[in-house]
């Protein structure tokens, strides 16, 4: 409960666009990760450095940190194996056409790695996944809406929605 204070008090600091200087853009939201099996939550939130490429084009270089906040199980072999998400970190691109004044779309693409840990019987282990990902979004205003599908290894998908600075 501490992390989740911390991070939406350091994100609040922040949700005033004229704290950020020229062409930095930040956002923080919810991510929800999973595949068939697991269905895991996280915060996050994403600092970028914006350039305008025109009035509809812009592109951005992201840095993304998140954390865990809910928790799935599943049963394997009849034993329940609790899965924790424990923290993300994340290197992207994304590119934005603006509509109008209110809506924009945008594509991304990240390399992104998410430290898990499971609990099996009291024992608990740990292991890192790092994977490219693709995805797309909209945003209306402030609020943003995006699908990403990271390949390989990881293989799952996340659905966000996020606060745009």
């Amino acid at each position: 409960m501490k992390k989740v204070i911390l991070i939406f008090l350091w994100a609040t600091m922040f949700c005033n666009a004229s704290v950020l200087a020229e062409g930095w853009t930040g956002e923080v939201g919810y991510m929800n990760v999973g595949d068939s099996d697991i269905d895991l939550g996280a915060l996050y939130g994403i600092v970028g450095y914006e350039v305008d490429h025109s009035d509809s084009y812009s592109s951005t270089l992201e840095l993304l940190v998140g954390f865990g906040v809910q928790d799935d199980s599943l049963t394997v072999l009849s034993t329940k194996v609790d899965i924790e998400l424990d923290s993300a970190f994340g290197l992207g691109y994304k590119g934005t056409f603006n509509i109008d004044d209110a809506w924009s779309v945008y594509y991304r693409a990240m390399y992104a790695q998410m430290d898990l840990s499971a609990d099996v019987l009291g024992i608990s282990v740990g292991a890192d996944e790092s994977d490219f990902g693709a995805g797309i979004g909209v945003t209306f205003k402030h609020v943003t809406v995006g699908y990403l599908k990271f390949f390989g290894d990881l293989d799952v998908d996340a659905i966000t929605i996020a606060y745009k600075f």
